[in-house]
Parts: structure tokens; sequence; C-alpha cells
């Protein structure tokens, strides 16, 4: 009994010490966009909404970022259990390749029609006007934002969580004095509202991509200062990557596409409620960002024991993270119910939008506890080995053949207010939860990726 307590109290130490700096780094990467909406949030329901839906557009962009850099991590994690080294420097130059090639293409589709792209989602005027002021800016941050994701992603797989961290917090305090000088005009220079949003989070991903590039630069024991091993990867590896990558993007992006479906519907109910999602979203993105950090701790753990395949071992701690998720969740969840009138103290928006938003934080205080423990699973156990075909068939049914149906006739032709609309859409959260713990307890996702590679 002793040695089973000293067992827990090694892995919690252990489990911990890498999710705590994944947990402030994304920390920090949500204040950078919540301090774009409580300062936009000052000039009013029109700006908010209009750099929401911009954020949306690049929602889409980002959940490619996610699939890539999933992939790099994934793959590096699995490496390192091999102790593989050249292998994880190969990782990290198909990475960027693929990562900055795609998002420097989204940047010149959008960047040359943010008017027409903000239209998509809504049909208010004055919103389309700031959206596309916002959007056409902040599209030249895509690219340095690709780099970043996909270093960091390969940093953190490596256990050097603390350099992303530090790149973090040097890019929210660059944005958050960018925000203040350029938005509302201070020290003498002008005051340029929601594209002074924009620069400010340029500035912020210009300042995070110079301090990651000063770590692979300068810390050997990091990663490649050799740059010719990074993109000397053979076809094995590429051709192994994207067979798992590419379904992991279509399922993000398919999810993600659904997601932009709702903000379309939601767009359609009326400027006050997409300046209420605007801030429920920051709020959303809040609560998500401890189970982000142990989704991507636990990540980093499964998958360098499967890469050793050591799966007995990986099926033990996937049940103690699993244990540490439910608790921490049910906890959470009640505390964003608690705490809903402190979110919008900062937010200078009228007051038809504070009761949306304080109902439907409400509401999503409950629906949150299944929501990040299915992101647990998702992202954490069932990716760690790859299992990219279930989750894609359950995106696939859950926001198809559940949210957007549902949520599509509440809107359309029974008229439903905004919270059952919210709930009906939601429902697919339940869906996920039966189905994503049988495929836990199936053991099917335990696969080594990397045991026949050279």
């Amino acid at each position: 009994m002793t040695a089973i307590i000293k067992s827990r109290k090694k892995f919690l130490v252990y489990f911990f010490s890498l999710a705590v700096p994944i947990i402030i780094q994304n920390f920090m990467a949500a204040s950078l966009n919540l301090i774009d909406n409580i300062m936009v949030g000052r000039l009013g329901d029109v700006s908010i909404a209009g750099v929401g839906l911009g954020n949306q557009v690049f929602f889409v962009l980002q959940l490619f970022f996610i699939g890539i850099s999933t992939g790099g991590g994934l793959f590096t994690a699995q490496f390192l259990g091999k102790n593989d080294r050249d292998g994880i420097k190969k990782v990290l130059g198909f990475t960027l390749i693929v990562g900055i090639s795609v998002s420097t293409l989204y940047f010149l589709i959008v960047s040359r029609m943010p008017g027409f792209v903000i239209a998509l989602f809504t049909g208010e005027t004055a919103v389309i006007k700031e959206g596309s002021a916002y959007l056409g800016t902040v599209a030249w941050s895509y690219p340095v934002t690709a780099f970043n994701l996909c270093v960091a992603a390969v940093l953190r797989s490596v256990k050097r969580v603390r350099q992303p961290m530090t790149a973090n917090i040097a890019g929210i305090i660059t944005n958050t004095i960018g925000n203040y000088l350029l938005i509302f005009g201070h020290a003498g220079l002008p005051a340029l509202g929601v594209r002074g949003a924009a620069i400010a989070t340029i500035m912020a991903r210009l300042v995070e991509s110079g301090i990651l590039v000063y770590f692979l630069a300068h810390k050997r024991h990091t990663l490649p200062r050799d740059i010719r091993v990074m993109f000397s990867f053979k076809l094995t590896l590429v051709k192994r990557f994207f067979n798992l990558t590419s379904l992991m993007i279509i399922k993000d992006v398919i999810w993600g596409l659904g997601v932009t479906f709702y903000m379309a519907i939601y767009g359609r109910m009326g400027t006050e409620i997409v300046a209420s999602f605007n801030i429920v979203q920051a709020v959303r993105q809040l609560s998500f960002i401890m189970f982000q950090g142990y989704a991507a701790a636990c990540m980093i753990i499964i998958s360098n024991l499967l890469g050793a395949s050591r799966f007995k071992r990986a099926t033990r701690d996937v049940g103690r993270v699993m244990k540490i998720t439910l608790v921490t969740a049910v906890v959470s969840g009640l505390l964003l119910i608690l705490a809903r009138p402190l979110f919008l103290l900062p937010y200078a928006v009228s007051e038809a939008v504070k009761t949306i938003v304080y109902n439907l934080l409400f509401i999503y205080g409950f629906l949150s506890i299944m929501q990040v423990y299915n992101m647990v699973i998702i992202m954490g156990v069932l990716r760690s080995g790859g299992d990219v075909r279930f989750t894609l068939f359950m995106d696939l049914t859950a926001v198809y053949a559940i949210g957007l149906p549902l949520g599509f006739v509440a809107w359309k032709f029974l008229g439903l207010n905004i919270y059952w609309v919210f709930i009906l859409i939601n429902l697919q959260e339940l869906y996920k939860l039966f189905i994503v713990i049988a495929r836990l307890h199936s053991k099917k996702w335990q696969r080594n990726l990397v045991h026949d590679l050279p």
C-alpha cells in the first residue's frame, strides 16, 4: 500500500510539473485574446461583435494549426520515448514547412477580401465595417502564429515547457501595452480602434517568435542548431505524418466549420447576441485553460509510454489523469457559475448584452463539466495513440447529426430564444461523453506509431 501511495505521489508531481507550465502558457495565450476583448469592449457592442467575427475566421485556420502542431507534438513525444533525437528534429522541420505554407496562403486570401468574409456571418453593415478593419490587419500575424505554435508544440513534447511559457508572457505584455497605446491613442499615437488591437496582436506574435528563435539557436539541449538535420526527413515519415495529421486536420476543420455555422446562426439573431457570445467565448477559453494543460501533459506522458510500448503503464496513468480531470471539472464549473458577475465587470456593453451573458454562463457552467472531460479524453488520450478515425466519426455525427440540425431547427423553424438554441446545440456533448468513455475502455487507441521508423 505504501508503494502504491508513493507511486501516485510521484505521478502527481510529474504530471503537474508538465501541466502547470502549459496551463500558464495557455493562460497567457487566452489572456491575449481576453485583453483584446476587454479593451475593444470599451468601444461598444458593434466593435466587439466585429472583432469576434474576425477571430472566428482565424478559428478555422487555428484548427489547422492545432492539427499540425498536435501531430508534431505526438510524433515528437513518441520519438522521445524511442530516444530518437534526429527524428524529433525532422518533425520540427517538416511541421514548420507545412504550417507556414498553409498559413501564408490563408493570409493572402483573407487579407484581400476581409469585408466579404465577415459578411458571410452577418448582414449588419456597421459590424462588417469593424470586422473587416480588424481582420484585414490581423491576418498579417497568421504565418508568424504558425511558426510559434509548431515550435511550442515540439518544445513541450521534449519536456521543455518553460520556453514557450516565457515567450507567451512576453507576448501578453507586448499585446497589453500595444492595445493601450493603439486602440485609444495614448502617448501621442493615433486612436486606431479595432485596427490598433490587430496591430498589437501582430507585435505580440513577433515578440513570441523572436524569443522562440533565441531558444532554438542558443540552447543546445533543446532542439537543433543544425538546420540541415531539420529538413532531411524521409518520405516514410512524411507519409505516416500525413496519414495521421490529414485525418486530424480534416476532423478539426469539420468540427470547426460546424462551430462556425453555429456562429452564423447566432449572427443572424442580432448584434447583441454576437457581442454576448464573444464575451462568453472569452470566458469559455479561460475555463478551458487548466484542462488544455491536462490534455497536453497527458498526451506527452502517454505518447512517451506508447512509443516505448509500455501499454499497461499507459492504461494506469490514463486512469489517474481522468480522476484528476473529473474532480477539477466539477469544481471549475461551480466556480464559473458563482463568478459570473466578475466576468462582466470589465465590459462597457449594453444591459441587454450583460443579461444574455449572465444567463448563458449559468447554463455553460454545467455544460463545461462534460466538455472538458470529453476534451481531455480526446486530445490527451485518444490522440496520444493516433486514434483519429474514431474522433473523426465522433465529430461528424456530433456536429452534423445532433448539434447543427437541432440549433438550426430551434432558431429557424421553432423561433426559440438564444438559451434554448444554445442548450440544444450543446446536447452533442452528452452524446460524445458516452462514446469516448466506451472508446477509452476498449484500449483500441493504444498504438506505437514510430517503432519501425528510421
